[in-house]
């Protein structure tokens, strides 16, 4: 008996901390995501209309002229 309550409880203790972090156990101003961004929305037969004013367009400089330092590496 005393075997079965030390199998039951081992997962359990000061050691195995409180579980998974959430903002209860958390410090202050500890804030988790929830996934990414909407992109569109779901129609009534199961498909996913993107909306592209939702996608994000990343405008990247054009460094083909740009020279790097060696030294800065």
């Amino acid at each position: 008996m005393i075997r079965l309550n030390f199998i039951r409880f081992a997962k359990m203790g000061p050691s195995k901390g409180k579980g998974p972090l959430i903002a209860k156990y958390a410090p202050v101003g500890f804030k988790k995501g929830f996934g990414a961004i909407g992109l569109g929305k779901h129609t009534k037969k199961g498909f996913f209309i993107i909306n592209k004013m939702l996608v994000p367009n990343y405008r990247v400089p054009d460094l083909t002229d740009c020279q790097v330092n060696k030294e800065n590496k």
